[in-house]
C-alpha cells in the first residue's frame, strides 16, 4: 500500500502523463501506463519524523512507474536512482535530506 497521500499521487500522475517515469541507460523513457508509485529513497532507510518524514513521502521522492519496471531488478541501480532524481527536479536540499535517512 502507498504512503503517499491522494495529493501527492495526483500531483505525480499528473506530471508524468500518467506514463511511467523510468528512464533506460541510454536515456529513453519507458511511457508504460504507469500503475504504482515509488519512494526514490526508500521508507525502510529512515525518514520516519520530523522534516524527513515530510520529504520522503513527498511528490520530489514518488515516481510513478509501470508493473514491469517496478519489477524489474536492475532497475534500481544507482545510475537509474540518479535518472529519477533529474526527471523528479531534486534539488540541493532534497539531496540533503536523502543523505540524512540514508
Amino acid at each position: 500500500m502507498s504512503t503517499f497521500s491522494p495529493e501527492v499521487r495526483q500531483q505525480v500522475w499528473q506530471e508524468s502523463g500518467g506514463l511511467c517515469e523510468r528512464k533506460h541507460p541510454d536515456g529513453r523513457r519507458c511511457l508504460a501506463p504507469g500503475m504504482e508509485f515509488h519512494h526514490l529513497v526508500p521508507k525502510r532507510m529512515g525518514g520516519r519524523k520530523g522534516e524527513v518524514k515530510k520529504w520522503v513521502d513527498s511528490a520530489k521522492n514518488c515516481m510513478l512507474v509501470c508493473l514491469h519496471c517496478h519489477r524489474t531488478e536492475p532497475f534500481w541501480n544507482e545510475d537509474a536512482r540518479e535518472l529519477a532524481k533529474v526527471a523528479r527536479g531534486w534539488t540541493a536540499e532534497d539531496h540533503r535530506l536523502a543523505r540524512e535517512i540514508g
